[in-house]
């Protein structure tokens, strides 16, 4: 048979080779080694003994006989069973001591180990908690040990789970067991805050977000991140809060109002942000607009970058959470589906980005059109004007 190619030949057998030469090549080496230069070596090695035997002096004078007689030999007449003699029979003095050294320092690991003394129970708390040291927009979250609970029936509480339609009709739209289309205009009018009346005039929470988004826009991103990560620590949970999370909206402390002022008084940073929001009659609307505007300016600036805000304004988050990643140029649904709860924010958004100005109205008919679809139709006597004639098609507006 012949010979098989080189280059067929495994990593084994390389690795054999390789192995076999590199042991003839130390052994062949280390013989040249002695024979060329044997005073050197012995010398260095009785000159190191030497120094051994001064040590272990203090202790017995079990070597000075072998101490006189390295220092009367003549290196280049040792040979190397006689080196190899004396090394060892000076190895096993340090041996007992270096073996109790050795276990001294097992003993030791043992009892301040970093295991012993750091390890504890990772739960999903435990997790937030390590999460918060290097990501502290979740710092508001540790502690709270939110539970899976019911959503709490008629508003629900800020941390509550997002509603169905079936549970935001029930919540908000319905009255004396009927469809109320003007509770439900109310209700989706209140997705759109409050009239914008300039920036130092908003809520606190609002310049809160809205320093933030500003600093985004403004490409100083470490700067947002630093912000958002004091707003969240801001919030941190108090004693006794039940597993639900708190029952009314929590506010930001004076002082991180203070941080956000400070960042909207920079003409640079804030008249940015502010116009655009200005192009807008409501202050949700605005934000929204200022949001995407600041991702496509300073990149991702996700929703969970700031889920605290929940915690505050349940329907300024849900808004906000709703937008999606406007790419430049044409682009057919650059946001997703929103969320029952940010129905009348989008609609109204999307009607003055159409019109190219503020909006006075509310412009949410297709928002009660669609829910009053949605609505079961034992209670649908209560849509009684431009709900029950605009066709469901002509509507962009679904939620997840």
């Amino acid at each position: 048979m012949a010979a098989r190619d080189s280059r067929l030949l495994g990593a084994e057998e390389y690795t054999g080779y390789s192995l076999i030469i590199i042991a003839a090549g130390l052994g062949v080496g280390g013989w040249e080694l002695w024979y060329f230069h044997h005073g050197e070596i012995s010398a260095i090695i009785m000159h190191v003994s030497h120094w051994q035997m001064i040590f272990i002096h203090s202790f017995t004078g079990r070597f000075d006989a072998a101490d006189r007689q390295v220092l009367a030999a003549n290196p280049d007449r040792v040979t190397f069973p006689q080196i190899v003699h004396l090394t060892r029979e000076i190895g096993r003095f340090f041996l007992l001591p270096a073996m109790g050294f050795v276990f001294l320092q097992a003993a030791l690991c043992v009892w301040r180990a970093a295991p012993a003394r750091y390890a504890r129970k990772l739960d999903l708390d435990g997790l937030i908690k390590e999460q918060a040291k290097s990501f502290r927009a979740g710092a508001a979250f540790v502690d709270r040990r939110l539970a899976s609970v019911d959503v709490r029936k008629g508003e629900p509480r800020p941390a509550d789970a997002a509603l169905h339609v079936n549970e935001w009709i029930a919540a908000w739209a319905i009255e004396k067991n009927a469809f109320s289309e003007r509770n439900a205009r109310e209700e989706l009018a209140r997705q759109l805050g409050d009239p914008w009346r300039g920036a130092l005039r908003a809520k606190p929470h609002v310049r809160c977000i809205l320093a933030v988004i500003a600093l985004h826009h403004a490409q100083k991103r470490a700067e947002a991140v630093r912000l958002l990560g004091d707003l969240s620590q801001s919030l941190a949970a108090r004693q006794g809060e039940p597993a639900a999370g708190p029952d009314a909206p929590l506010h930001f402390p004076g002082g991180a109002v203070s941080t956000a002022d400070d960042v909207l008084k920079q003409i640079d940073i804030a008249a940015p942000v502010t116009q655009i929001i200005g192009r807008h009659f409501f202050t949700t609307p605005g934000l929204m607009s200022a949001l995407t505007a600041a991702r496509l300016k300073g990149g991702v600036l996700a929703p969970g970058q700031f889920p605290f805000l929940k915690l505050v304004d349940r329907r300024l988050w849900y808004a906000l959470h709703s937008l999606g990643f406007e790419a430049e140029g044409r682009s057919s649904h650059p946001h997703p589906a929103q969320r029952i709860e940010a129905i009348g924010a989008r609609d109204h958004w999307t009607a003055e980005r159409i019109a190219g100005a503020p909006l006075p109205a509310p412009a949410i008919d297709c928002a009660v059109a669609v829910i009053a679809a949605a609505t079961p139709q034992e209670a649908q006597t209560g849509c009684t004007s431009k709900c029950s004639i605009i066709p469901i098609s002509s509507c962009s507006t679904r939620w997840q």
